[in-house]
This record gives C-alpha cells, structure tokens and sequence, in this order.
C-alpha cells in the first residue's frame, strides 16, 4: 500500500538552509510543497488505485484521467511452483475507515475524466493546466531569508 508515498505529499516546509553561494534550500528536500494531481487510466490497479483513493480522500488535489480498472486486492500466502513460479491468489478485500469497501470491482473514478489519444495526452495536458490554475490562484510564497545574525562580543 502507498501509504509512504502520502507521507512524502503531505510534507511541509519545516525549515530553510543557506549555503554561503547559490539558493537557499528547503528542508525536508523530497516534497512537493505546491498544487498536486494524480493521473490514473484504466490500466490503473492495485497500489496505484490505493494511492488515487487516498489522495481524494485527503482532498490533496484532482484525480484525472480514465477510471482505473478495480482491482485493488491483497493476497497472502501465496503457494509455491515446482517450477519456482507463484499463485498470486487474491484473499484480502480493502476497506476504508468509514467502513466502506474501496475501489474492487468498481475502481477509482477520476474528478475529471479525460481520455488519451494516442500521440496526444490529453490527461497530462489537463493535469498541468489544473496545476497551474491552483498556482495562479494561490501563489507560492517564497520564505524571506533573516538577516544574518551579528556574533560580535556583547552581541546576540
């Protein structure tokens, strides 16, 4: 389950580093601190139907594209091949904590459907136009650098 993959969206900025030439850097580094979408299709399954779920329900952003294909399962113990293949066997429903079944047989349906043509994508295109009105209407602040503290003696 992507729930780590949240972990990293969800990430503010706690704190700034100045090195002594170039910019300024954000810590932590691995975020992305503006607007976000998520692209699924129909090809869309498992871990990735999880993540688009979890992103809508956190109101993070759009989900767009095509419904994903609804089969989002676990499986556990999973039975060995003489031939050193595995059974992937499904035997784990998922559900929310609202105590809802999640996507199964049904799928992630996308805030804005979109369908891709081959040589032309369409979702992407309206992934980044969503962003960018998300960033048109709520700037990114940039964070002021302090002064630089004085460290003469007497002086704190």
């Amino acid at each position: 389950m992507p729930d780590y993959i949240m972990d990293y969206l969800r990430r503010a900025p706690s704190s700034y580093v100045s090195p002594r030439d170039g910019q300024d850097l954000s810590s932590p580094r691995a975020a992305i601190f503006g607007p976000k979408v998520v692209l699924i299709n129909e090809y869309t399954e498992s871990g990735g139907e999880a993540l688009a779920t979890y992103f809508r329900d956190e109101h993070m952003g759009a989900v767009v594209g095509k419904r994903s294909w609804g089969g989002l399962v676990g499986h556990y113990g999973n039975p060995s091949l003489i031939d050193g293949g595995t059974l992937l066997i499904p035997s784990m429903g998922v559900w929310s904590p609202q105590g809802t079944w999640q996507v199964e047989n049904y799928g992630v349906p996308p805030d804005l459907e979109i369908e891709n043509i081959v040589g032309d994508d369409r979702q992407l295109a309206k992934a980044v136009d969503v962003v960018l009105k998300e960033m048109a209407k709520a700037p990114q602040q940039k964070a002021l650098r302090p002064k630089y503290p004085e460290y003469r003696a007497g002086r704190h």
